[in-house]
C-alpha cells in the first residue's frame, strides 16, 4: 500500500520481500532488474530496537555533533520527554550491560529517535 502525504511517501510491504525490499531501496542489495530511485533521505529503523551500552544522548546522536535545537527537537517528537524527566539522569543515565533497563517502548522511541535526523 503507498499512501501520499504532502510532501512524504510512506511504503507499508507485507510478506517475505519486506527486508530485501527495503535494503534494497537503501542501496545495500544489489538490484537484479529494473531499478529503484528516491529523491529526499531515507532512514531504516528496524523493528526490533538496537541500544548500545552508553547515555541515553549518546544512543540518540549516535557519533554525530550535538545539536541542542535538534536534539530538544527529537526528544519532544519522539515523546521522550517524560522518559528524560523520570530517570535518574536524564538523557546522561547509562543504559546496556551496566546501565538501567529499559522498556520495550523507551528502547523503540530512542531508536526512533537516532533516525529521526533523517525526517525532521
Amino acid at each position: 500500500m503507498l499512501a501520499k502525504t504532502k510532501k512524504r511517501f510512506y511504503i507499508e510491504v507485507c510478506c517475505l520481500i519486506q527486508s530485501s525490499l527495503l535494503h534494497a531501496i537503501l542501496g545495500e542489495l544489489e538490484v537484479i532488474s529494473g531499478e529503484i530511485s528516491s529523491r529526499g533521505n531515507i532512514a531504516y529503523a528496524p523493528q526490533e530496537p538496537w541500544i548500545f551500552a552508553a547515555s541515553i544522548q549518546a544512543n540518540i546522536t549516535f557519533g554525530r555533533p550535538f545539536d541542542k535545537i535538534w536534539y530538544d527537537q527529537v526528544i519532544h517528537v519522539c515523546a521522550l520527554t517524560q522518559d528524560m524527566i523520570d530517570l535518574p539522569f536524564g538523557d546522561q543515565t547509562l543504559v546496556g550491560d551496566k546501565g538501567i533497563k529499559l522498556s520495550g517502548g523507551q528502547k523503540a522511541r530512542i531508536s526512533l529517535a537516532r533516525y529521526s535526523d533523517k525526517v525532521i
